[in-house]
């Protein structure tokens, strides 16, 4: 087994945990921005 070509399930698995990731913090990323631009209206 050549050992700088990865088993390939383990490379899929890991792109889709990235994949999820990347979304995730899309996700929170508008959260934050919404809540910090409501939280700033509020102090005015």
């Amino acid at each position: 087994m050549n050992p700088f070509k990865p088993n390939t399930s383990r490379v899929d698995k890991l792109e889709n945990q990235i994949i999820n990731l990347r979304e995730r913090v899309a996700t929170l990323e508008r959260d934050l921005h919404f809540l910090y631009r409501h939280y700033e209206k509020g102090n005015d």
